[in-house]
């Protein structure tokens, strides 16, 4: 189980009032009940075809281990719809252990915006979910992973040098 794995690990951890286990975009608590780290979050902008917000998805979570994007009933509501404006699923979705299937109860392509690149992503809606996850897919469609994603930007000839930096 995950607390028996949890506490397995904190009690090999030399210093465990201080350490914690991230996994993938879920921090778990130390110990103390801190978290030590939150997964890093976006505001992704939703637009209609003509190109204007109709909804903000404020903590939007890319994930660089996703396969498919994914988001909650609560995310489809912010855009004003329900589940009888979906497609059918092509997808079969299985959570990060790649065991445990995910419902879904449909999919839709969608133009979202992140600062300011813009893309159509096809979003997968599970009940499950709360909140949006992004694909690395889609991470690298809306500028956040490189193209090459996992290849290392430090490495070889994706080297990454800031030249000038300008305040906004």
């Amino acid at each position: 189980s995950i607390k028996k794995n949890f506490l397995k690990a904190v009690t090999e951890c030399d210093n465990s009032t201080s350490e914690a286990i991230i996994c993938g975009s879920v921090a778990i608590r130390n110990i103390q009940g801190k978290i030590i780290r939150r997964a890093p979050t976006i505001p992704l902008e939703i637009l209609n075809k003509r190109g204007e917000r109709i909804a903000m998805v404020n903590n939007a979570i890319p994930d660089g281990g996703a396969e498919k994007t994914v988001a909650g009933t609560d995310v489809l509501q912010l855009m004003g719809l329900t589940a009888k404006a979906l497609q059918q699923s092509k997808f079969e979705l299985v959570q990060a252990d790649r065991l445990t299937t995910l419902l879904s109860i449909g999919q839709m392509d969608i133009n979202v915006r992140y600062e300011s690149t813009a893309a159509t992503m096809t979003i997968v809606f599970c009940p499950e979910i709360k909140g949006m996850l992004i694909s690395w897919t889609d991470c690298i469609a809306i500028g956040i992973l490189h193209a090459d994603y996992p290849r290392s930007l430090i490495n070889g000839k994706h080297k990454s040098v800031i030249t000038k930096l300008t305040q906004s």
